[in-house]
């Protein structure tokens, strides 16, 4: 099983609130996915600290990486936190393509998602705005949709609990 205690930011507020098995378990997901599918080329949006995208490469030696963030407080987001990602994924994964930007707004900037694998739209993990931005990415996407795989996440606490939805939608539409 995906270990990602190595590649994790000490000083991410997220690691006090979340239990551990519940970040252990996420991580180790989206590697086996990365095991099923071997991407070539990787597009998330939402990188934070790089969780996903070192369970991505860590699952796909021969991948590049293109990750996009505001790094902001909005949408889920930790400032500082994409330079740790940077930081992180160069140390675990030497010699790799692997490219961050970090634009002001990523719902008016970032890459239209053609020549990609696999697409992780990680959503900000707040119900209706987590559906708004991957719908805003999704149009942005589509040139690139036919040919590859989606992965879509959102998590929401509600007054019930914690509830989270992980798909990924395989170029054909169907999931997976």
């Amino acid at each position: 099983m995906f270990d990602i205690s190595p590649y994790l930011w000490p000083e991410d507020p997220w690691l006090r609130i979340e239990p551990p098995g519940n970040v252990r378990a996420s991580y180790a997901f989206k590697h086996t996915v990365g095991l099923l599918l071997q991407p070539q080329r990787i597009l998330e949006i939402g990188v934070r600290a790089g969780y996903a995208a070192a369970a991505f490469l860590a699952a796909c030696p021969h991948a590049s990486y293109h990750g996009v963030d505001a790094d902001n407080s909005q949408h889920g987001g930790l400032p500082g936190a994409v330079g740790w990602a940077r930081t992180m994924l160069a140390r675990h994964f030497p010699g790799r393509a692997i490219r961050i930007e970090a634009p002001v707004d990523t719902r008016q900037h970032g890459p239209d998602g053609s020549g990609y694998d696999l697409a992780h739209v990680d959503g900000d993990h707040g119900g209706r705005q987590t559906t708004t931005k991957h719908t805003k990415h999704t149009k942005r996407l589509q040139k690139w949709r036919n040919r590859g795989s989606e992965c879509v996440d959102a998590s929401r606490r509600t007054r019930l609990g914690f509830f989270r939805v992980f798909r990924v939608f395989r170029g054909d539409g169907s999931c997976l």
